[in-house]
């Protein structure tokens, strides 16, 4: 019934069936249930999208949709809803419609607003219209998560952060070619394609509008293959990364330079598959387990990052290959941070668990450490691992278990200094000074270092040397004790 030729041909009206008012709500639900698939399918990294629907009425339905089931979830996980379509003044009502568009816009731009700390209105229209690009962009953040179109948008804009088009409308020829266009800006190795989600069987008209536009050529060169083959490639690439190491456990005794590239090459491809197997709504990890199940690929993954840890280590544990990308950004996630860990800790901290209870809470939490692909943890670890081994057991029973361990991190943080300080046979206070400094301003200059270290009688190549090992420490002693969150 949906095949709009067929409609056609036998004069068959399926606008009543779009626009009922339950199927909009089911839609809308079913695209918020699905979102965070399609905008951070894999890695730290999140993008924008867009929803096309056929009038502007429609998009009233779905904008009111959208706003009453955010009311249903944790305001942490609501949606950033926008709309914008353009309007004739003193134009008259759509049948169906319970509003003038005008009235609509401004609703929709009071709710902007309010989200936004903004104070845009109908007679700034355009400065609404280039805030909302911006927000898309990720030039102005918070972003625009979904923003609901009718024609607006899907021509002319370019965005690398948009990697999501929402369809309830038809599409042909060139607005079709157009309005997909809006996604296939490549931007990140997590954003090798655009994602098209439609509500409507627009099939027929988008092959033949590829394969016009493409010069007659397939139109399914331009479009993925379906998750079967993704499932497939995953298997495959599972016994290729198993001919390198059989196991989690193989994975950490890699000791050659060629083993070790190995390993990165194969298990890179397999989280390359992996991140486009999560784009699928029919994604679920049960699919891949036959080969490899989610606690595995964790376990690889952990020693992946143990070996891009060693490429930045000065005196690295294993001879990594440095001329390899590790394409980092496929694999992190962020889920296992910092909060996140204080947390675990402050529950394994209750009275009412048993001394064996809280004894494998901890073990665990070390697990999580140690799998973590949170950069800002990876670089807390060892002082994370020393509290809980050296000052967690002793706290009091109702200890704030995050302000502990924020005066054992400062504890450490001095201590790192002071070792520093004694080992290359300088003033504790002049490295106390440097690092404040670079801390407070994000800046530190070898000749502001140099000035410091010139009451030390060395030679130029020993005062070079010293400068750079200062700068190099102030660095990465920042990196490691920045409150999560904080950027250099």
């Amino acid at each position: 019934m949906d095949d709009s030729e067929y409609c056609k041909r036998h004069n068959i009206d399926m606008t009543p069936l779009y626009h009922d008012e339950e199927r909009i709500t089911r839609v809308a639900k079913h695209i918020m249930e699905h979102h965070e698939q399609h905008v951070h399918p894999q890695g730290k990294d999140t993008y924008t999208a867009l929803f096309a629907v056929d009038s502007i009425p429609i998009l009233g339905k779905y904008y009111d949709a959208f706003q009453k089931l955010n009311k249903t979830v944790p305001e942490e996980k609501r949606l950033k809803i926008a709309a914008i379509f353009s309007y004739q003044a003193n134009e008259d009502m759509d049948d169906g419609a319970d509003e003038h568009s005008q009235e609509l816009l401004e609703r929709c731009i009071k709710d902007y607003n309010a989200m936004y700390g903004t104070a845009f209105g109908i007679d700034t229209f355009d400065p609404y219209r280039k805030d909302i690009a911006k927000r898309l962009k990720q030039k102005v953040l918070p972003q625009v998560d979904i923003l609901i179109v009718v024609n607006m948008f899907l021509t002319g804009f370019d965005a690398k952060p948009l990697n999501t088009l929402y369809l309830d409308k038809n599409l042909v020829w060139h607005s079709l070619v157009q309005a997909y266009s809006r996604t296939n800006r490549i931007d990140k190795v997590t954003k090798q394609f655009g994602q098209i989600v439609t509500y409507r069987n627009i099939k027929q008209w988008q092959d033949d509008a590829l394969t016009l536009f493409s010069g007659d050529g397939d139109p399914n060169e331009y479009l993925l293959e379906d998750y079967a083959y993704y499932l497939n490639q995953w298997m495959n690439q599972t016994v290729i990364l198993r001919k390198v190491t059989p196991d989690v456990e193989a994975a950490g005794q890699l000791q050659s330079e060629d083993e070790i590239r190995m390993f990165i090459m194969a298990f890179r491809a397999l989280a390359k598959t992996l991140a486009t197997l999560k784009t699928f709504l029919k994604f679920d990890w049960s699919d891949l387990g036959a080969v490899m199940d989610e606690n595995e690929y964790e376990g690889f993954k952990s020693w992946y990052l143990y070996y891009k840890d060693q490429t930045v280590n000065p005196n690295p544990k294993v001879p990594v290959p440095v001329d390899v990308d590790f394409d980092i950004e496929l694999v992190r996630t962020d889920r296992i941070n910092v909060v996140y860990i204080l947390n675990l800790l402050k529950n394994a901290k209750t009275h009412t668990k048993t001394e064996e209870e809280k004894q494998q809470d901890v073990d665990l939490i070390l697990r999580e450490i140690e799998r973590s692909d949170n950069e800002s943890l990876r670089l807390k670890k060892e002082v994370m691992r020393q509290f809980i081994l050296t000052r967690f057991y002793d706290l009091p029973e109702n200890a704030d278990v995050m302000e502990a361990f924020n005066q054992f991190e400062k504890e450490q943080m001095q201590a790192d200094m002071e070792e520093f300080a004694f080992d290359n046979q300088i003033d504790y206070k002049i490295v106390s000074d440097l690092v404040s400094a670079y801390t407070f301003s994000g800046n530190v200059s070898e000749d502001n270092i140099r000035e410091r270290l010139m009451a030390y009688p060395l030679g130029l190549l020993k005062m070079t040397k010293l400068t750079k090992n200062v700068k190099r420490f102030i660095q990465d002693t920042y990196k490691k004790y920045k409150a999560e969150g904080e950027t250099e």
